[in-house]
């Protein structure tokens, strides 16, 4: 069971764009080259820097292509959400921004509400080795949100300029 894609990747110009960095390898593998610089100027990017996947998956699709996001964000989608037509999602995410949850929480939740009304298509799947086999398999290469602070069993980070700090310190993303 082995799958294999040649995607030509960049260097991240800095510490918080590795999002348009991968956004960028991906375009050019699919035979549309952007810039990582024209990628950095138009993505949203959230308060403290870097970009959530949904931003990537808005400039994606600004860009015409078919986009599916698989998450499993609970702090910005309930479960039973996964059951529902992409339009009452949506909606939901819109009566979400009205509530006192975190700003990030509701900034995440107007952007996957613009996603879904721009034509994405959001949906939770459990994430196993079948589900990557069969994602690789049927629709190609995609990219992945992680913890780099578990991919590389460090430290949290505190501060703008993620300094090591186990206590006060969050998992950074990547």
């Amino acid at each position: 069971m082995s799958i294999s894609y040649s995607i030509q990747m960049e260097t991240q110009p800095t510490e918080v764009t590795c999002g348009p960095t991968c956004l960028s390898g991906m375009y050019r593998f699919l035979g549309t080259p952007v810039s990582i610089d024209e990628i950095i100027q138009q993505v949203t990017f959230v308060k403290g820097g870097g970009t959530l996947g949904v931003h990537l998956g808005l400039d994606a699709l600004n860009r015409k292509f078919d986009v599916q996001i698989c998450t499993h964000n609970l702090q910005v989608f309930d479960p039973s959400w996964f059951s529902l037509e992409q339009s009452d999602i949506a909606q939901r995410l819109d009566a979400q921004t009205m509530t006192n949850k975190a700003v990030k929480t509701i900034e995440a939740s107007f952007a996957y509400k613009d996603f879904i009304d721009e034509g994405g298509l959001i949906f939770w799947s459990e994430l196993n080795t079948e589900f990557i086999y069969e994602s690789l398999k049927i629709k190609g290469p995609f990219i992945a949100g992680l913890s780099a602070t578990y991919l590389y069993w460090s430290k949290r980070e505190f501060g703008e300029d993620c300094i090591y700090d186990d206590i006060n310190g969050d998992p950074q993303g990547h």
